[in-house]
């Protein structure tokens, strides 16, 4: 099974988000994209999240978490077992 870390990775800070009852409109949440390339992770989100990311550690809280330490070591896992194949 591939994992779309992008996907997940939205999830989460979606998840978070809701948490902390910072859902409005859902514009936010509408507006939130995540790219993944080459182990780097991208977010683009409406400006003022990084306003609320700086006051409630949005990313900093995904990062931590369980489920993101999950999707990144089965991401690296299947990156490994990939570039075995590929030997």
């Amino acid at each position: 099974m591939t994992i779309n870390v992008p996907r997940e990775v939205e999830d989460l800070i979606k998840k978070r988000i809701t948490q902390l009852r910072l859902v409005d409109t859902g514009d936010l949440l509408k507006s939130i994209n995540v790219t993944y390339i080459n182990g780097q992770i991208n977010i683009n989100a409406l400006e003022y999240f990084k306003y609320l990311d700086k006051r409630y550690d949005i990313m900093g809280y995904v990062i931590k978490s369980s489920e993101f330490q999950k999707i990144i070591a089965q991401n690296a896992k299947e990156e490994i077992l990939k570039e075995l194949r590929d030997l």
